[in-house]
């Protein structure tokens, strides 16, 4: 009974740790829909924590305006996005939630 009861506690104790896994994930695709659909290459798409604005990471989309950002804990995001050709505004979405 007594080794059934510490398994049980080892289990309660591991499960909240192996539920925190960092495999969440964010992938899109930039389009300038003012130039009939063009891919928006290099732009910097960074993502911070929504609770202090802490950058978290960062990265470039490629030549299809593809991006992807993996290996993230659950939780609030905000994601970014800006570009430095005249004409682009900055899009921000706050409140991502990781699950």
């Amino acid at each position: 009974m007594r080794s059934l009861i510490l398994s049980l506690l080892l289990l309660a104790v591991a499960g909240p740790v192996m539920a925190q896994k960092n495999d969440g994930q964010i992938t899109g695709k930039l389009v300038d829909t003012a130039a009939a659909a063009q891919p928006v290459v290099d732009a910097t798409i960074s993502l911070l924590k929504a609770s202090d604005s802490s950058l978290v990471t960062f990265t470039l989309s490629n030549k299809e305006g593809r991006f992807e950002i993996k290996g993230l804990p659950t939780g609030s995001y905000r994601l970014i996005i800006t570009h430095q050709a005249l004409g682009f505004q900055r899009n921000q979405k706050r409140n991502n939630l990781i699950r």
